[in-house]
This record gives structure tokens, C-alpha cells and sequence, in this order.
């Protein structure tokens, strides 16, 4: 260990855009061992604060110049000297008062150490670690911190000194061994430098140190995408791509030369598997994300024979000699299993509800379940009142027809393969347009009883269906639960929703009853739903997150009633644009949710398309599936009355038939050669 002083030159990179920067610069000017000299680097046409008792060296540097550039610029016209340490700060990272004479002390001590790196502790609560050195995998290149995100320091980390690498914020360098190896590999891009440089040190024969009593306060500016607005508040991921890139690069770089070609294979396969589990975890932006990263690691590519040779220059030591310090299989497989674990806790943490709050909500519930209860019986009696007369037929084998409804004794192997030809097998091969009808009527083919039971029994029971399905959506809205109630009884009481029940128009209805899950699943997925009340106007839980997995429901809800009723096609598309217009950053979730339904109705657009009038594609997109034959439009009073719903009312109404007896020409499709 020498006694004698070292040189120390702090060098900070600000682009203007760092809210802490004049912390920074405070910080630098509280030290206990003051630097010889500090020199802030501009990028671009920033503005820079005053700095208050501090003498300050300014240099400006391009725009798009990258940190080691940026290094390099500020260093050009100072001669390097002998003990000469470069102290390379960010415009977000605050060392405390003690943090140069901690590392200053170390290098003393520790000459062979050409990089002496801090703690990095949050901004705000200095107590949580952020990093303390890290490694990467043995393959793959993975990086892995050497502790717990968020970990509280308490000292456990004390005896920690050689790592395989260290974040350069705030981490003294020596300057020769900076200009030996070249600084920073631009083909980092950003990300990953640091690990870059430090492993080339370490086969450079030099050794990397940590000091886990010196702490920085890092921001993360630059993790968190903190620095533009378009990206602000997102979190770390919007750095993901970049940083998952620069990983797989570092293993491009370091990895034998026979292995690269292997390693870019797994890259793809790794980004499928990732992608799959993203889908898995509700994050489908993500996993676009991840299909991408091996094609922006081929971007990169060509500069990869460049960084190979300089990650070779002036490597002394052999490869085997530093495999101490990268991680093996368990700590990778630990790595990650905490990462889930944290993740999991934290949103365990978020959704359960104190011993006082689980008193009110099961309060709520209660009151919930018995409104619920309610609404059902209400509404079976309505059914029952109005329809109830349908059920001994169903149930004694005989089927409901009518003009509107025509033959329900269809197989369901008949509506399958009707769904993929979409060609009739009557009226001479002449084209079909609802294919799609036929699929969303598999399901209740394949019940017991067929669809001939399972239609009858969804429009006998249509009422219930429709007041349940408006009940959750409602709850959206509103947490009232005489509100729900009204409005649930509202909706399935609704005169025209009758009349098609009384007709047999079973895409009118199906689509009826499925609407509310539409208008629930974009609530969900945009956050825009209500808690649970709870005392004194709070709700539970206080914040409401958006789901991925809700608009997928909404888009599966919203395909099922353009199948039924193709007429809801242009409506529907237009209100969820109008809601994707508000929906801020989340409008692509939205105006996904249409593509299921604009595939459904793929040959209906074709069909409209080659129309010869506006009226006829109008015509065309319009059009309800099932026979063509038209239906008297029933009073929506004489429904209410039940005046036109019993056997052999009018030509409009439905009437029980004998499955036996029944014909079955056309089917669902009634063409016009028919």
C-alpha cells in the first residue's frame, strides 16, 4: 500500500435533460477528498446550471455522441500523468461525502485494481442496494447481480472486494489502463459497456474492485427511458430490447468463434420461448419485444469482428483463469427464480386487502351475491312468463321453428366442416358468406340434446343470460348494487330483445347477451372499472391495472357477435376507435381487439366490396345470418303481453315441431336458388 496522493480528474456527461444534475455537482463539491480537477461534458446545446463553489471545466461535445466518446472528448487536450484515476460520474448518480476518499483509499492500497467501483444505492432511500457488482452467465452471457434488487443494506456485504464487474457511474479508473484498452465498445450501444470493459481488464492482468461502503445514489435515468416524455413512467422496460441486445452482443464478443454462429441460433429460439411465456404472463407488448431482439442482435452484427479483436488485444490472461468470477447454472436458475419471486410478492402485496378492509368487502359481497340472486330469479320469472311455454316441447324431443329461425336439428360435425368451406352443401355449390355463423353454433351443437336442445334452451332462457351478462359489465361502472340491478333488468328486458327471442333470431340474440363482455373486457383492459367501495369513499384495490388479458376477452367477444350479427361489424369498429382515441398509450390493445372480428367478417368485406351500389354492399354487410325468409316485426308490447309467443301464433313467432317430422333443406343457409 503507498501512502502518496493520487491524481483524480472527475468527469461528468450531462445531455441537459437530468432534473438532479445540480445535485450532482453539490455533491462533487462536499467531498471530503476533493478531486484535482472536474470537467463537464456537454452533449448537444444543453444547459448546464451554475455550479456554486465549485470550479468546473466545460466542454462540449456532438449530440449522438456516445458516453466514451464523450470521455474521450473531455480528456483529449489533458496530457495523462503518472497516478492519474478518471472518476466517471453520470448527470443522475450523487456520491456521498465520502465516497472519493473510500475509493481513493482502495486504490492505494490496491495498485493492480484498474477499476475501483461504489455501491449504487437508490436516489431517495439510500438504505436499498441497486448494485454491487454483477457477473454474466458462463453461456449466454446473461447478466446477473450479485444481490437482491431493492436489497437493504445492512452490512452483510461488507468483506465483498473482487467482482467481475462494476457500474462505471461513479467508479474510479485508471487512466493508462483506459487509453490501453481503447475506453468503452460502442457496440454496446449504451448497455453492457461496463461489464465489456471490465472483463477486458480482467484478462488484461489487472483486477476489479468493489467498495460496498461507498454508496452512490444512482436515478436511473437512463433504465427507466426517465429522460424523454414519451417514454416517461414506463419503468425499465422500455430499455429491455437494448439491454437483452447488448447481452446477447457481450456473448457474441466473448464466446469462441465456432459458437457464435450456435449462439445466434439459440438467440431466436430463446426469443420464441420468452415470447410464449410473455403471452403466458399477460404481456403481449412484450413479447413483441422479444421476437425482435434477435433481429436488432443481427443489426449489430456488423461491427461484432471489431469488438471480438479488441476484446483480444490485449488479453495476458487466459480465459479459464477469470471463470471463477461468472456465474454458474444454480446461479442463474437462482437469479431468476427470485426475480419471478419478487415480482410475485409485490403484486400479492398490492391485491390482498388488510383484516379491516377484508371485513368491509366481505360486507359488499354480501350484499352483492343477494342482489344478484335477485336479478336472476327476476328475470327467470320473466322468462318463465314469457317463454316458459317452450320448454315441455324442448324437453319432450320437438324443436323450435319459424320463418326467422328455421331448422335447428343440424350435427355439429355438419356445422364444423361448414365453418372451414364455407360453401353450402344446397343451392348448387353457391358461395356462403357465414361461415363463422356455423362455428359459433358448434358449441351448442355439441351439448347433449344438440342444438336443437341448446338453442331452444338459450332463447327460453335468453332473459337470465342478458340480465347476468349486463350485471357484471355494469359493475364496471358502478358498485350500487340496486344500480346494477336496475339497469341488468333494464337490458334484458328490453322490448327489441324480446321480439327477436319471440322471432327465433338467434344471432340478434347471442349477440345481445354477449355485448356487456365486450364493453367489460375494454373496461378492464384500459383500467377504466370501479373497486370496491369502501369507507370514507376509498376504494379497493387503490390502484386499478390495466389488463392485456381482458382485451383479448373483449376481441374474442366482440369476433363472437360480428359471427352472429354481421350488422354490429361497422358500429362496433367505430366505438372502439372512438375508445382507442382516448385510451392514451394503451390504444394499440384496443384497435387490436378489432382484427378477430375484421377476420370473421373477411368475406363479408370481400362480398360488399364487389357489390355494385353502396345499398347493395350495404346490403351485404348488414345481412343476418340464417334463413333468408323475412319475419313480421312483432309489437314490442304484445311481446311484453306474451300476445304472439305461443305455438301457432304468427308467421313471425316461433311454434314447437317434431324434431322427426321436421325438413332440412338449406339448413342455416336458405340461398336464393333455393
Amino acid at each position: 500500500m503507498t501512502t502518496a496522493r493520487i491524481l483524480v480528474r472527475a468527469v461528468i456527461v450531462s445531455d441537459g435533460r437530468s432534473p438532479v444534475l445540480a445535485d450532482v455537482l453539490d455533491a462533487i463539491s462536499s467531498q471530503e477528498y476533493m478531486p484535482d480537477s472536474v470537467h463537464l461534458v456537454t452533449l448537444g446545446d444543453a444547459e448546464i446550471p451554475t455550479p456554486q463553489g465549485l470550479d468546473v471545466t466545460t466542454s462540449a461535445a456532438p449530440a449522438s455522441a456516445s458516453l466514451g466518446e464523450a470521455f474521450a472528448a473531455a480528456l483529449a487536450d489533458l496530457p495523462a500523468q503518472e497516478a492519474e484515476y478518471l472518476w466517471l460520474l453520470h448527470d443522475d448518480s450523487a456520491p456521498q461525502a465520502d465516497v472519493l476518499a473510500k475509493l481513493a483509499a482502495t486504490a492505494r492500497k490496491r495498485p493492480r485494481a484498474a477499476i475501483v467501483g461504489a455501491a449504487q444505492v437508490r436516489w431517495k432511500t439510500t438504505s436499498r442496494l441497486i448494485s454491487l457488482g454483477s457477473t454474466v452467465s458462463r453461456v449466454g452471457a446473461r447478466r446477473i447481480d450479485l444481490i437482491d434488487d431493492n436489497d437493504i443494506n445492512q452490512g452483510q456485504y461488507d468483506a465483498r472486494d473482487d467482482v467481475l464487474a462494476v457500474s462505471i457511474a461513479g467508479a474510479l479508473l485508471r487512466r493508462d489502463v483506459w487509453e490501453q484498452l481503447g475506453g468503452f465498445d460502442e457496440g454496446y450501444r449504451g448497455f453492457g459497456e461496463s461489464a465489456d470493459y471490465c472483463r477486458r481488464a480482467w484478462r488484461a492482468g489487472y483486477d476489479v474492485v468493489v467498495v460496498p461502503s461507498a454508496l452512490v445514489r444512482h436515478r436511473q435515468l437512463n433504465l427507466h427511458g426517465a429522460r424523454d416524455e414519451e417514454t416517461r413512467g414506463r419503468g425499465s422496460r422500455t430499455s429491455y430490447a437494448t439491454r437483452r441486445t447488448s447481452e446477447w452482443y457481450h456473448a457474441l464478443v466473448w464466446e469462441p468463434l465456432l459458437a457464435v454462429p450456435l449462439l445466434v441460433l439459440w438467440a431466436f429460439a430463446s426469443s420464441l420461448f420468452r415470447a410464449l411465456l410473455r403471452v403466458a404472463q399477460n404481456e403481449p407488448r412484450m413479447a413483441l419485444v422479444d421476437l425482435g431482439i434477435p433481429w436488432r442482435l443481427l443489426g449489430r452484427c456488423t461491427g461484432l469482428a471489431r469488438s471480438r479483436r479488441r476484446a483480444r488485444r490485449h488479453a495476458t490472461v487466459p480465459a479459464r483463469a477469470i471463470s471463477r468470477l461468472l456465474a454458474g447454472p444454480g446461479a442463474v436458475v437462482h437469479h431468476v427464480r427470485t426475480r419471478y419471486l419478487r415480482a410475485y410478492d409485490k403484486w400479492r402485496l398490492a391485491v390482498t386487502p388488510t383484516g379491516m378492509i377484508r371485513t368491509e368487502l366481505a360486507a359488499s359481497g354480501q350484499r352483492r351475491r343477494w342482489m344478484l340472486g335477485v336479478v336472476v330469479v327476476v328475470s327467470l320469472g320473466l322468462s318463465v312468463a314469457v317463454f316458459g311455454d317452450w320448454l315441455p316441447d324442448l324437453l319432450a324431443g320437438k324443436m323450435l321453428s319459424g320463418a326467422a329461425l328455421g331448422v335447428t336439428d343440424v350435427g355439429w360435425h355438419e356445422l364444423w366442416q361448414r365453418s372451414w368451406t364455407g360453401w353450402s352443401d344446397v343451392g348448387y355449390g353457391t358461395a356462403s358468406l357465414d361461415g363463422s355463423f356455423s362455428a359459433a353454433l358448434v358449441p351448442f351443437a355439441i351439448l347433449p340434446g344438440g342444438l336443437r336442445l341448446g338453442l331452444g334452451l338459450v332463447l327460453a332462457f335468453g332473459v337470465t343470460l342478458a340480465a347476468i351478462s349486463a350485471w357484471f359489465a355494469v359493475g364496471a361502472a358502478t358498485r350500487a348494487v340496486s344500480v346494477r340491478a336496475v339497469a341488468a333488468l333494464a337490458y334484458a328486458a328490453w322490448p327489441p330483445f324480446l321480439v327477436s327471442i319471440a322471432q327465433g333470431r338467434v344471432g340478434a340474440v347471442l349477440a345481445h347477451i354477449a355485448l356487456p363482455f365486450v364493453a367489460l373486457g375494454v373496461a378492464r383492459a384500459l383500467g377504466w372499472y370501479r373497486g370496491e367501495a369502501l369507507a370514507h369513499g376509498e376504494e379497493f384495490t387503490a390502484r386499478r391495472s390495466a389488463s392485456p388479458s381482458a382485451a383479448a376477452v373483449a376481441s374474442l367477444a366482440f369476433a363472437f357477435c360480428v359471427a352472429v350479427a354481421p350488422v354490429l361489424l361497422v358500429p362496433g369498429v367505430v366505438a372502439l376507435a372512438l375508445v382507442a382515441a382516448c385510451a392514451g398509450r394503451r390504444w394499440p390493445r384496443i384497435l387490436l381487439a378489432t382484427v378477430p372480428a375484421l377476420l370473421v367478417s373477411a368475406r363479408g368485406i370481400m362480398a360488399a366490396s364487389h357489390a355494385g351500389s353502396l345499398r347493395d354492399a350495404w346490403a351485404v354487410l348488414a345481412r343476418e345470418p340464417g334463413p333468408a325468409a323475412p319475419s313480421e316485426v312483432s309489437s314490442p308490447l304484445k311481446t311484453l303481453l306474451t300476445l304472439d309467443t305461443s305455438p301457432g301464433g304468427p308467421s313471425g313467432s316461433l311454434s314447437p315441431e317434431s324434431s322427426a317430422l321436421s325438413p332440412r333443406p338449406c339448413a342455416w343457409r336458405r340461398c336464393s336458388r333455393c
